[in-house]
């Protein structure tokens, strides 16, 4: 119920009447004509006259120029003349009384004049409407241009910040190629440390084996260590005796028993 009274309402305050408005009056029009001319010239004339009417009220209210408004009110005198022939002809009830006839004879040619005038406004206020919406699409169309050069600021400051973290990633990773390399290069200066504290080791131990045998080596008297010499291949025979002032067959008997053999006779 409530949908329907509002469109009815609308219909009230929207609705274009003024086609009903020229058919009826073209009627009357054609009716004051028709009492001299006939219908071929009557029912043209009806329709120029009207058309002529609502045009010319229509241009007035539109320009209000001086020049419209006194071709419009020269039309509407000629549109009251007809209304007025048409409302004075006798009808079923007999005539009309002057007031009467001038009320009703008024009726359409003021009543298109207030109707342009209406339209006029109506209009006017559509393109105030209008203008006002196309200026808020403006402000919005402005406000979203704005948007989009914030967004393209912080869409390149991102690939600024996006490209900088990159080379600080790369950055690190060829610091975390250097690290591991210096790892891998204590871990091998580690394994050498080690082995050439194993081989100090080994020369300590080797060391230590000649000091006991150059203690031993000195705790030998003269004689024996030449025949310690000579068993072991660096004195000849002949070079023991005169070392030791003896006989070479001496120095060899000498050395078997150094050795621990028997003795052998000269």
């Amino acid at each position: 119920m409530t949908a329907l009274w509002q469109k009815l309402s609308d219909f009230l305050h929207q609705a274009n009447l003024i086609p009903l408005v020229v058919v009826v009056s073209v009627y009357h029009y054609y009716q004051a004509l028709s009492q001299h001319d006939p219908f071929f010239v009557a029912a043209p004339m009806a329709i120029f006259v009207d058309l002529l009417h609502f045009r010319t009220v229509q241009r007035a209210v539109k320009t209000g120029e001086g020049g419209w408004k006194a071709m419009a009110l020269l039309t509407t005198a000629i549109a009251f003349g007809l209304q007025w022939l048409f409302y004075s002809a006798p009808g079923p009830d007999g005539m009309l009384i002057w007031w009467e006839t001038l009320l009703f004879a008024s009726l359409v040619p003021v009543g298109l004049a207030i109707m342009a005038w209406h339209h006029a406004v109506h209009e006017e206020e559509v393109v105030v409407n209008w203008q006002g919406k196309l200026a808020a699409l403006g402000k919005q169309l402005q406000t979203a241009q704005e948007q989009i050069a914030e967004l393209t600021t912080a869409v390149a400051d991102g690939q600024t910040a996006l490209a900088q973290a990159k080379e600080r990633a790369a950055q690190s990773d060829a610091l975390a190629a250097e690290l591991s390399q210096a790892r891998q290069e204590t871990q091998s200066g580690a394994g050498e440390a080690a082995a050439a504290q194993n081989r100090i080791a080994e020369l300590e131990v080797q060391l230590a084996a000649v000091k006991e045998l150059r203690q031993a080596w000195q705790s030998l008297n003269p004689e024996s260590q030449t025949l310690v010499r000579y068993n072991a291949g660096l004195l000849s025979a002949e070079d023991a005796a005169a070392a030791l002032g003896i006989h070479a067959t001496t120095v060899r008997r000498k050395a078997k028993r150094l050795n621990g053999a028997a003795a052998e006779t000269a």
